[in-house]
């Protein structure tokens, strides 16, 4: 068990000069029985440190609405729950904390949850807008490490309008990160309107109330509004009422900027109640079928892992977005011998009006598995429907009841080139792993890598090896919790997962970290995979440093393929990329955004120098 102790006396190290340091919000008032004044006096205090404190009971609030709060980091200590209280939240989008128009940020919760009260919203049956959190027309915000549930609506809500006023119509340079949005009414999180957006290390479960009840919902209800640069990455959705994520690009069209959206390393499972009246799938991709908006949305190294349902829906035509399926991996899915339950299904778009042709699509090595009897792909057309266009790749779809693509009413196949291979079973691969680095020392941000390498099997598919976490460091809390796979890439045969220890500040003494594989028909498995240490800061040195509390110097995404962004880049002064297997040396001019298309690909020490002469070490891999 974590003992929790009072670390905030360290956040005065980088309070601006003739601006008050810190605000405890106990201190402004608590009242057990409605510490909304406490609160929101202390959100709104000039001050640029807010810590919510834990008390004895929960922070039991009404509605919070803040318009232009700016330059502030507000810490919730773990441990602390904010509670909507009964009867408060009466107008249908009153919110727990809703934001509007404000910038420079850091909402930090890590071992806290926001709480709201789902089955009274769902009596009054009056709104889908009570969201746990919500942020309109924000610039440079950060939202970590919250339990975000029970809400009448959303548990995270990111957009933006021209109603909200000012400069913006969508919320920009946003991450979300180690977040879990659990049973929330409408949607986990929704996103309408935003630029520069990283969701990653999350976990999006149990949605389900009121339509559309998915994990993720992008959708946008404006054609000015935009989805430009969002990134979802290592996260996790499962068990949500709908699809696990879903795409809904119907109100964009071709005035709108295109799209520009990538999927990376993220698990989809068990996704969709029976019944449900959009159909069910485990992705959904849609869009306008007449003026649709341009762009491209590429998932990559995604495992969809047992299904009753479609991997994937879409009424999108190829006018829409390009959709890239790269080194996935879609097993066991469509579980049910239902009608209309294809792993791939794509249906007319219109059944009254000529439709233009389906598509867009393409599969890049993608790894198809199911034990029921359908064809892997079904084209469900219609006399209106002009026919399929621009539908490529190469899969591998193991089925031993399995068929070819079904194109159903298609009256022409403009250009349908999928090399597809059926096959009863898949040979197995062999995986091994290997502890390159078996300690992450959270003082050091020196971080464990696990290194997995495979043999045999088809090495040039996708393989997706999944695993189980155990051990006493807490996973979301201590480190980034895993999604419970690691995908291989085609012609890939190691891959090397960094695990950093969060630096907590917190006596925790050494902690273990165990990824224990499980049982596949796509690989067998040599010894037990090595254990992992998150080894604690030195006696003394335990408290947080200006880099800890503001989310450290982030570089993402790791892996990176051609860009590296730097959070907080004005506060460097180089980065420096060390190859750990040739020595080769890369250095950069601090920036928020690096062009690494010149770095080769491999493991790389990142050496981020401070003016002052220090230097924070971690690893970066290089794709």
């Amino acid at each position: 068990m974590k003992t929790y102790v009072l670390f905030w006396v360290a956040l005065a190290v980088f309070v601006p000069e003739g601006r008050a340091s810190r605000v405890v919000a106990s201190s402004l008032g608590y009242d057990p029985t409605d510490a909304t004044a406490a609160l929101h006096a202390a959100l709104a205090a000039d001050v640029d440190t807010v810590i919510i404190d834990v008390q004895s009971n929960p922070w039991r609030v009404g509605p919070g609405l803040f318009i232009g709060l700016h330059d502030k980091v507000v810490l919730f200590e773990p441990g602390v729950v904010v509670r909507a209280l009964p009867g408060q939240f009466p107008p249908g989008n009153d919110c727990l904390f809703k934001f509007i128009r404000c910038r420079n940020l850091e909402l930090i919760g890590y071992g806290a949850i926001l709480r709201m009260n789902k089955a009274e919203y769902m009596a009054l049956a009056d709104s889908e807008y009570r969201h746990c959190i919500q942020l309109d027309n924000c610039r440079n915000i950060q939202v970590r490490g919250f339990t975000l549930r029970d809400s009448g609506g959303d548990g995270l809500y990111v957009g933006g309008a021209d109603w909200y006023g000012g400069s913006l119509t969508y919320s920009e340079n946003i991450l979300v990160e180690d977040v879990q949005c659990i049973n929330n009414y409408r949607q986990g999180m929704s996103i309408t309107s935003v630029q520069n957006m990283v969701v990653r290390h999350s976990r999006f479960s149990q949605t389900e109330g009121t339509l559309p009840e998915a994990g993720i919902d992008v959708e946008p209800f404006e054609p000015y509004q935009r989805i430009v640069n969002l990134s979802i990455e290592h996260c996790v959705f499962e068990q949500n009422g709908w699809t696990g994520l879903a795409l809904a690009l119907f109100e964009l069209d071709s005035t709108s900027l295109p799209v520009s959206i990538a999927v990376s390393d993220c698990v989809f499972r068990m996704n969709c109640r029976p019944g449900h009246p959009y159909g069910c799938s485990e992705i959904t991709l849609n869009a306008d079928d007449r003026k649709p908006v341009k762009g491209q949305v590429r998932f990559e190294r995604c495992l969809i892992d047992s299904s009753d349902w479609s991997a994937l829906y879409t009424r999108k035509t190829a006018a829409a977005y390009k959709a890239i399926f790269k080194d996935c991996v879609f097993n066991k899915v469509s579980g049910l011998q239902l009608p209309f339950n294809e792993p791939i299904f794509l249906e007319v778009p219109d059944y009254d009006h000529p439709s233009p042709a389906l598509g867009g699509l393409f599969f890049d090595r993608v790894v198809i598995a199911y034990a029921t009897n359908f064809a892997w792909m079904r084209v469900y057309g219609w006399p209106t429907l002009e026919g399929v266009d621009q539908i490529g790749g190469r899969v591998a779809v193991v089925a031993p009841g399995g068929s070819g693509a079904w194109l159903e009413n298609v009256p022409d196949t403009l250009s349908f080139t999928v090399e597809a291979r059926l096959f009863a079973s898949a040979p197995a691969a062999f995986v091994e792993a290997e502890a390159l680095q078996p300690v992450a020392e959270e003082c050091s941000h020196t971080p464990a890598v696990l290194s997995l390498t495979r043999s045999g099997g088809w090495e040039s598919f996708p393989l997706a090896v999944r695993y189980s976490e155990s051990g006493t460091a807490q996973p979301g809390l201590d480190y980034h919790a895993g999604t419970g796979a690691t995908v291989f890439g085609a012609g890939q045969n190691n891959v090397q997962e960094v695990l950093y220890a969060r630096r907590d500040a917190l006596p925790e003494g050494t902690e273990t970290l165990r990824r224990d594989p499980l049982p596949s028909a796509f690989y067998g498995l040599g010894p037990s995979w090595p254990l992992l240490e998150m080894e604690d800061c030195a006696a003394g040195s335990g408290r947080l440093s200006e880099e800890s509390i503001s989310g450290d110097a982030q570089i993402y995404p790791n892996p990176a393929h051609d860009v590296l962004h730097l959070h907080n880049a004005g506060r460097w002064v180089q980065l420096r990329l060390v190859s750990l297997s040739t020595q080769a040396s890369y250095a950069f001019a601090a920036q928020p955004k690096l062009d690494l298309r010149a770095v080769q690909p491999g493991t790389y020490l990142v050496l981020l120098e401070r003016a002052d002469g220090f230097v924070q070490r971690s690893l970066l891999v290089k794709r």
